[in-house]
């Protein structure tokens, strides 16, 4: 689950905040409002779940520009990122995470330092899985978290965790999750 902060003032409120706060309330009403939805006689009547598909996939593409801008600026040596580090020749060496089981249904991605980070909540299945091979369509228009014209984001989330408990033990290279 997104973490919960206190209220800050408007004036402290941060774009990374703001989308933070964002994701923390579509957690929040996701499941109850998709079991509403569902439970209704027609899925042509207005719904509050279609604003939250929609808010859904709005942080979904804005996750990806954000990716796809980390991914074409200019590689300096402060820009390097910290999953690479220099092996004793002084040649990068990509780090790698190794994938664990958790307590009550969670997960832990361990460096190679021993560093771990708690995977708990199903919204993050279809990133680590992707990180570890799994990938949600082949259309190529998810990331698993929202729908395709193929897939509903539900079957691609629990086929994720399904991915992560036939992959525990396995390692893959860290984009960036232990970075320094």
């Amino acid at each position: 689950m997104t973490k919960l902060t206190k209220h800050r003032p408007r004036e402290a409120l941060d774009a990374d905040a703001f989308v933070e706060a964002v994701q923390a309330v579509l957690d929040y009403l996701w499941e109850d409002e998709q079991r509403h939805h569902s439970e209704q006689d027609s899925a042509d009547q207005p719904h509050i779940f279609h604003s939250l598909q929609v808010i859904r996939e709005w942080l979904s593409d804005l996750r990806a520009e954000a990716r796809q801008v980390e991914a074409t600026e200019p590689s300096t040596p402060a820009a390097q990122t910290a999953s690479t580090v220099k092996n004793e020749d002084g040649v990068g060496a990509s780090r790698k995470i190794t994938l664990h089981e958790g307590d009550c249904g969670t997960y832990t991605i361990e460096a190679e330092d021993g560093r771990t980070m708690l995977i708990q909540t199903d919204w993050d299945y279809p990133g680590v899985a992707s990180i570890f091979g799994w990938r949600p369509c082949p259309c190529g228009e998810t990331d698993g978290t929202v729908d395709c014209p193929h897939r509903t984001a539900s079957e691609m989330i629990a086929e994720a965790g399904e991915f992560l408990n036939d992959h525990i033990g396995d390692t893959a290279e860290d984009p960036g999750y232990f970075e320094e």
